[in-house]
């Protein structure tokens, strides 16, 4: 029986698109399925990170968190496009869930003052495998 969400997305209305992770599973339909957003909206919420850096420092912080996380496998890595993709395993059951990250530019913020705060957006989709 499959669980009722397995594919997790901070956009449901641009989910990042897993480039590499397909090469390695060519067999494997990666299209965000129909549906799966209602479903996750009723489940929970996820955010994406906001983060008050250029899209590029952003992705620099990004990329070096991924590569410390010791139960991660990065297979793409994607500097021009801001992405990271990657195989995290669990601890319990050692399940395997694709990951991937895109640093896309979010909007211009204004606070009370006349300074605009670039907010620069971290997208996440993982796709669990059972």
């Amino acid at each position: 029986m499959k669980p009722i969400i397995n594919d997790i997305t901070t956009s449901f209305e641009n989910p990042p698109e897993f480039v590499e992770i397909k090469k390695l599973n060519p067999n494997r339909n990666y299209a965000y399925p129909q549906g799966f957003a209602e479903k996750q909206k009723s489940f929970y919420k996820i955010d994406p990170l906001k983060l008050a850096l250029s899209p590029d420092e952003s992705f620099n912080v990004i990329s070096d968190v991924a590569q410390k996380q010791s139960r991660w496998k990065i297979v793409g890595m994607d500097k021009n496009k801001r992405s990271i993709e990657a195989v995290a395993v669990t601890k319990f059951c050692r399940f395997k869930d694709d990951i991937v990250i895109e640093v896309r530019q979010g909007k211009k913020k204004t606070g009370g003052s006349t300074h605009a705060l670039e907010i620069t957006i971290g997208e996440r989709r993982s796709w669990s495998k059972f």
